[in-house]
């Protein structure tokens, strides 16, 4: 499926804009400004949402209903963001954490079996991320294009120059 004109970079830059604007307006009322940090991963996420996925993949009518393939699952040591609600991306995390059985496995066989098993693939992905740290974990989803970041720790700020 192509989708033409890629709809991260305006999404992305919007979202920049929306979180400026608050930090002029503190500058302007208390002369103190704010860092703004703006990843490609936040809209990935928001336009990962199960209606917008719903939407673009034909899955019927656009529902709110929490997706078990785009969730915040348990790592070792914390949380890990991530999105493989696209059959490739679930190939490649399959592929990534060393599970290649959840590719066959009938529950887990399209977006409609994932969500009606979604505790269980939920249980099956963290049993295989619970071997490692999130952080260890997010590069290589990244690297073969799945949406995963572990949130920032609260004792790492981000830093501005």
């Amino acid at each position: 499926m192509t989708l033409g004109l890629s709809i991260l970079d305006p999404f992305a830059g919007y979202r920049a804009f929306a979180g400026t604007m608050p930090g002029l307006l503190q500058r302007q009322e208390t002369g103190i400004g704010q860092c703004i940090d703006i990843s490609m991963f936040d809209p990935a996420w928001v336009l990962g949402a199960s209606s917008v996925a719903d939407k673009l993949n034909c899955d019927g009518p656009v529902s709110m209903v929490p997706r078990p393939d785009s969730a915040r699952f348990i790592c070792r040591d914390r949380r890990l963001s991530m999105s493989f609600n696209w059959p490739r991306w679930f190939e490649a995390l399959c592929q990534v954490i060393e599970a290649p059985e959840l590719q066959t496995d009938p529950r887990f066989a399209d977006g409609n079996s994932m969500r009606a098993y979604g505790a269980a693939l939920i249980a099956e992905v963290e049993s295989h991320l619970a071997r490692r740290d999130a952080a260890d974990w997010a590069a290589a989803p990244s690297q073969r294009g799945v949406p995963a970041s572990p949130p920032p720790l609260e004792s790492d700020p981000p830093t501005c120059p």
